[in-house]
């Protein structure tokens, strides 16, 4: 009986490490995207936020892009350190819940918060809508993380070579609750952002236009700073929600083994890349409208597409150290 029991736990060790080699690989796998995501941005981010004034909205890029991929670098070395102690783990444990991940959270989020507030021009009844649902948001993640972590304790390693910290978890169950606030706050971004569109498009589209939804002509009524605050704001929210999604549903089925860990790089790097390109794309778009400005009379307006047409202009300002979505009634605007 013994060497079965024996056996059995064998199997089990085995198992674990081959789930904390997986983990290893996608932990490697995110900071790989992310570091190579940034390397073939380089240029655009050097001239539009390097080079740019010191602002918040700088800050908060610096923040999303560059700590992004070192707490990627961090968990992957914590992974498959043999020779940490108790007293590292117990700071990694509490790191890994509290530290890196918990600021990445709340700066992210601060970003696309800015970024709906702006798109409604500044509605003051959406931000506090907005805040009070990150606070919930934030408040149900400390619920299930100190629900999960003040329980948990730091173990032996059951072998020498054991990679990583071992811990003796007591609650797992809680931390899935932390994920579901998150995925219907994404959503809520998502449908924020649809909404606006398709009330704008509705707006200045002209009555019985053939074909008024083909992207040529959403193009054409919302020119192209609008249209990179709107095609980047869909797109990048509703990977958010695919995300957060996928993020609770591996918790749920792998909770208590290690391949549930899979979801903190995930969670990271898809965040790091949605915040960091929600501004500077946006930047782009506003530095491509200054030099479109700057064109001859006509050269701007056959680059751009479009007409000129007389109707309400929304159109996000250019000054690159601000996030200021303002409207401008009975305004021709090459578009």
């Amino acid at each position: 009986m013994s060497s079965d029991g024996g056996q059995a736990e064998f199997e089990i060790l085995i198992k674990t490490l081959r789930q904390y080699q997986v983990v290893n690989y996608i932990c490697i796998a995110a900071a790989v995207w992310m570091g190579t995501d940034t390397i073939f941005n380089l240029s655009d981010e050097i001239e539009l936020i390097w080079k740019s004034p010191w602002s918040l909205p700088k800050i908060l890029y610096l923040i999303a892009r560059y700590l992004g991929v070192f707490d990627t670098i961090f968990t992957a070395y914590a992974d498959v350190n043999t020779t940490a102690g108790i007293k590292f783990c117990t700071f990694w444990k509490w790191y890994i819940q509290l530290g890196g991940p918990l600021l990445f959270f709340i700066v992210t989020n601060i970003i696309f918060i800015m970024r709906l507030h702006a798109l409604y021009n500044k509605s003051k009844k959406l931000l506090v809508f907005l805040v009070a649902g990150f606070l919930v948001n934030l408040g149900f993640g400390l619920y299930s993380t100190m629900g999960a972590t003040l329980p948990e304790h730091v173990i032996p390693r059951p072998i020498p070579e054991f990679p990583g910290c071992a811990y003796l978890t007591v609650n797992d169950d809680v931390t899935f609750f932390g994920w579901i606030p998150s995925a219907v706050f994404a959503l809520v971004f998502f449908c924020l952002t649809v909404a606006k569109l398709l009330r704008v498009l509705k707006e200045h589209t002209p009555a019985n236009t053939p074909n008024a939804m083909t992207l040529e002509n959403v193009r054409a009524n919302l020119g192209p700073l609008y249209m990179a605050f709107m095609r980047d704001g869909a797109f990048f929210f509703a990977l958010l929600f695919a995300t957060e999604l996928s993020c609770a549903l591996i918790w749920a089925n792998f909770k208590g083994t290690a391949i549930a860990l899979t979801v903190i790089p995930l969670y990271v790097s898809v965040y790091s890349y949605v915040a960091s390109h929600l501004l500077l794309n946006l930047r782009h778009a506003a530095k491509q409208r200054e030099y479109l400005s700057d064109l001859p009379d006509g050269q701007g307006e056959d680059l751009k597409g479009g007409k000129a047409v007389r109707r309400q202009s929304f159109g996000l300002s250019t000054s690159y150290h601000e996030m200021q979505f303002a409207e401008r009634s009975g305004e021709e605007e090459p578009q």
